[in-house]
């Protein structure tokens, strides 16, 4: 999908085609996140020890993987969102932000939406509802977690629209 500067504005919302865990010990692979012709949004927190994650069969589902316990915890949009992704987790990896596009974001301008999950809640808090700016959090993608994450209840934010600017976010 276009974005209005020309550039794939979709391709915000995801970065993977598969996810392998490689056993050092004994060489084998295991899958994470399967191979697929579509591609996932993740992120690994900074303790490795939690996976978010949107499966592009299930665009509106976002998981939050224990990858030491072998855990999941499903989280269902629902039907007014038709992507989720854009993961920032904080330093603790206690949290993590994430956008959902609404449907018709970019044809109607019906905007993002910015979401706060904890690990040990399935509930996401809503921190924006459909901001036509399209704003999205920094993501976590490297153990710089600072890059995200100004404070703990701050999180810096880009927008899709115009990717030269930069907002951010406080809550209580």
């Amino acid at each position: 999908i276009p974005g209005p500067s020309g550039f794939n504005a979709e391709r915000f919302f995801v970065n993977v085609r598969a996810l392998f865990r490689l056993d050092i010990t004994n060489g084998d692979f295991t899958s994470i996140l399967p191979v697929t012709e579509g591609w996932y949004a993740c992120s690994l927190s900074p303790n490795e020890r939690y996976l978010a994650d949107t499966d592009p069969s299930e665009r509106t589902v976002v998981h939050i993987r224990d990858m030491g316990l072998d855990e999941e915890t499903r989280v269902e949009l629902g039907g007014e969102y038709e992507l989720v992704g854009m993961y920032a987790w904080n330093g603790d990896s206690t949290r993590v932000v994430f956008a959902a596009a609404a449907a018709g974001w970019l044809e109607r301008g019906s905007g993002v939406s910015l979401f706060l999950l904890a690990v040990d809640d399935p509930i996401p808090a809503v921190l924006s509802a459909r901001d036509p700016r399209l704003l999205v959090p920094l993501p976590s993608c490297s153990s710089e977690v600072d890059e995200c994450w100004m404070d703990d209840d701050t999180v810096r934010l880009r927008s899709i629209r115009y990717p030269s600017e930069e907002y951010w976010m406080e809550w209580a």
